[in-house]
């Protein structure tokens, strides 16, 4: 039997069910939010810029094939094709100022 108008214009989805919520708990494995060894959230970034020369392989790669598909693609998918390969180049162009700063903040290597 249905409910009178009455009782639903009081009904709140929260007070249908109470979920209590944690205080903030850590996860195993998760480093705290203090901690200094996290980084800003780019991982992946991270990882190209701290090693002793920068690697385009993968990405380089998945470049050349969005090139090959651009040009035997269908006309559907040829713009976001062409979207994608100017973000790959852009993040390029982004990976190498940010090698080219971190090359220059640390100076010449000590002899």
């Amino acid at each position: 039997m249905a409910k009178p108008k009455q009782d639903l214009k009081t009904f709140k989805a929260s007070d249908a069910q109470k979920v209590p919520l944690s205080a903030g708990k850590k996860k195993k494995g998760q480093p705290a939010a203090g901690d200094e060894s996290t980084g800003a959230g780019f991982p992946t970034i991270e990882r190209l810029l701290e090693q002793e020369k920068l690697d385009w392989s993968g990405p380089e790669q998945r470049l050349e094939a969005l090139r090959a598909l651009a040009e035997a693609g269908n006309a559907r998918d040829k713009g976001a094709v062409r979207k994608a390969i100017a973000a790959y180049e852009r993040t390029q162009d982004l990976l190498e100022f940010l090698w080219q700063t971190k090359s220059g903040l640390a100076g010449p290597a000590p002899k």
